[in-house]
């Protein structure tokens, strides 16, 4: 009897495989254990009849496919002959089945597994079923979590409560949260209700989450751009109106008219050099400023730009040191550019070193890398801000960066050119001791070699 109930048993996982896959309603799995209680009093009844009869060998086959055996060399005559090609029929219809039920599964996990957004599926009661690997990197978690609770996970009590809603109402949502663990990050959330529940309450809930931590961070840069470009151009306008409203009343004093005269000047090419330097930086972070390759030799470069330099800090009561080695430093770049970094750094070198000071320039070689270092005696930048000071219209003295003029893209706009040749800045400072800026440019291959 145990071959029949092999039989009747693959029957019925078969008849299991349809109604898990949802093409047979839940009435039709109680009908067909049914059928298997009388199948198996109709099979005692006729078993003394029957020995190695049709049925006899329908059977066997039956065993032979619960045991996944071949039942190719098995033939069914007479009237049993149909049943046996129904079997047959069925047996491949399963097995084709199952296969594509396999297939499904593996192109599931394939995709889950390469999404960029998170998935994480909740069970009723808020136990988490699956995690896809983008999950666990969000949420710094691993597949220890799978069975966990739900706020064990995520760690955030809102977002928590919005699971319990969409469980409640069976309605999705949206919502924007900011967790601190394994980091700060901002995610956007969507829950969807998993439909199949009882009483048509959702038998679960589908999360996927977004990190948006880099699009927020663009939005706040956005924003304080554009406040800071708002602020900058008010500054000399507001200056300017105030002057021509006064020149337009009318000023006898002709002294007093050209003083009124020469700061609209001074402010009017302000707002110049502003919009100027607007425009190089955007260019530059937008990739579309153009470079010369020439082969140049870095020392010449410097020399000529700290020549025209030279009187401008001699004026200001600043003493210009320059040092250049005995040998040419070969670099690929663009000449002018690359002499505009450097009159950046003496312009800023300039503001900051009080008169007496001094300022040195050094050109040498360090590895791989052709250096230029602009040291002066300045007032010296705090610990805490010089990971801003490539920032736009960052100034640590903001008071004497506008008397002087300054823009408050000087910086950013070296630091943009350098790095498109390959190279990088870096800034160090002491307050009261003064500033070291650090240019290095990759030295051209021959040199390299050599």
């Amino acid at each position: 009897m145990s071959w029949w109930l092999g039989g009747v048993f693959y029957a019925l996982v078969v008849l299991a495989v349809f109604f898990l896959s949802g093409s047979l309603p839940p009435s039709y799995l109680l009908a067909t254990l049914a059928l298997a209680g009388g199948a198996l009093i109709f099979r005692s009844a006729i078993d003394s009849q029957f020995k190695k009869t049709g049925l006899s060998a329908t059977l066997e086959a039956l065993e032979k496919m619960g045991r996944d055996e071949d039942i190719g060399g098995i033939y069914l005559e007479g009237e049993w002959a149909p049943l046996g090609e129904a079997v047959r029929r069925t047996a491949g219809f399963t097995v084709e089945r199952l296969r594509d039920l396999q297939e499904e599964k593996s192109k599931l996990e394939t995709i889950l597994a390469h999404m960029v957004d998170g998935v994480v599926l909740f069970s009723a009661r808020k136990r988490v079923l699956l995690l896809n690997p983008a999950a666990e990197g969000i949420l710094g978690v691993g597949r220890e979590m799978i069975g966990a609770r739900g706020l064990e996970l995520y760690r955030h009590l809102p977002l928590d409560e919005a699971l319990d809603r969409v469980l409640a109402s069976g309605v999705g949502t949206t919502l924007e949260v900011r967790l601190y663990h394994p980091g700060e990050k901002d995610l956007q959330v969507f829950l969807s209700p998993v439909r199949g529940g009882d009483e048509g309450k959702p038998s679960g809930v589908l999360l996927v989450l977004r990190d948006v931590s880099q699009e927020r961070a663009v939005e706040k840069m956005r924003r304080e751009f554009v406040a800071d470009v708002t602020h900058e151009l008010q500054t000399p306008l507001t200056s300017i109106l105030g002057y021509v409203e006064t020149l337009q009343e009318g000023v006898e004093d002709a002294a007093t008219r050209e003083r009124f005269l020469g700061v609209v000047q001074v402010e009017a090419k302000r707002l110049s050099r502003l919009l100027d330097d607007l425009l190089d930086l955007s260019r530059i972070q937008a990739g579309v400023l153009s470079y010369r390759q020439d082969l140049l030799d870095l020392g010449a470069t410097v020399r000529d730009v700290a020549g025209r330099f030279r009187p401008r800090a001699e004026q200001d009561g600043r003493c210009l040191e320059l040092h250049l080695p005995d040998e040419p430093l070969p670099v690929r770049g663009d000449a002018d550019r690359l002499g505009q970094v450097l009159w950046n750094l003496l312009v800023n070198a300039d503001k900051y070193t009080p008169a007496g000071g001094g300022i040195r320039v050094r050109v040498g070689k360090d590895g791989p890398w052709a250096t230029v270092a602009v040291e002066d005696d300045g007032v010296g930048i705090p610990a805490e801000e010089l990971p801003r000071i490539f920032d736009r219209f960052y100034r640590v003295d903001k008071g004497r960066s506008r008397q002087s003029g300054g823009t408050g893209l000087g910086l950013p706009i070296a630091r943009g050119i350098v790095e498109a040749h390959g190279g990088r800045v870096e800034a160090r400072s002491k307050v009261g001791k003064g500033s070291e800026f650090i240019v290095r440019l990759p030295l051209h291959k021959e040199e390299q070699s050599g």
